[in-house]
């Protein structure tokens, strides 16, 4: 406890820039700047890595205001689809677990449709259809129902095996990103004295976003549904 203390109290180093992450099928991918590399362990308990670098020619996109923004969400997803495929590849589970590159691209194509229908489109459907179209209500009651979902998501969601496994390494990505801002040594014995939960979190910016955007729209007034689309 003393040293988990010592760890929370000392300062973050701030030269090593910003880094992060996401979880994969047992493992991880780490990015920082544009340098990114993975981690899996494969079937027979050894563990694979490999790095690589993110093409330079982009980088003038990735400092536009607005541009960057839209840019860094399809470097993710992008980056993501690649990392998971390469996990799959590693550990053999290409064919037996469904990981194939056409397979994996479709399952993006179809959750894009899906956030756009059910998370984007679905929550001011079921607020037009209950009559509520107050400048202030309409907006909330369609934030609180999106939140809703997006929360019900996560919980269903989380009561899979497989998931829950996914969730683990995503807390360790997030405690050893803590480690490594504190220039902690980055060995299991001193990591996990870190917290699972960090800052920069993709499904905590999710919560904020949702949130916000309940606000932000509260003071929009009511929009036709083209402005709503």
């Amino acid at each position: 406890r003393g040293h988990r203390n010592m760890a929370r109290g000392q300062a973050i180093d701030t030269t090593v820039g910003p880094i992060g992450g996401q979880a994969l099928p047992e493992g991880v991918m780490m990015r920082r700047g544009q340098s990114w590399g993975a981690a899996v362990r494969r079937q027979d308990g050894s563990i694979g890595t490999t790095s690589r670098v993110l093409p330079a020619s982009l980088n003038k996109w990735r400092t536009l205001p607005l541009v960057r923004g839209v840019m860094a969400l399809g470097e993710t997803a992008a980056l993501g689809t690649k990392a998971t495929v390469w996990a799959a590849q590693e550990r053999g589970d290409e064919r037996g677990d469904g990981y194939t590159r056409k397979g994996l691209f479709t399952a993006v194509a179809v959750a894009i449709v899906g956030v756009i229908g059910i998370f984007g489109l679905l929550p001011a459907v079921i607020v037009k259809l209950a009559g509520i179209d107050g400048a202030v209500t309409f907006p909330l009651a369609e934030g609180f129902i999106r939140l809703g979902i997006l929360v019900g998501y996560l919980l269903l969601l989380g009561r899979s095996p497989q998931v829950q496994r996914v969730f683990a390494y995503h807390g360790a990505e997030h405690m050893t990103i803590h480690a490594f801002e504190h220039r902690i040594a980055l060995v299991p014995e001193e990591i996990r004295h870190f917290s699972r939960r960090h800052p920069r979190c993709g499904t905590a910016f999710l919560l904020v976003v949702v949130i916000t955007t309940m606000f932000v729209h509260a003071f929009m007034g009511h929009q036709s549904w083209q402005w709503l689309v």
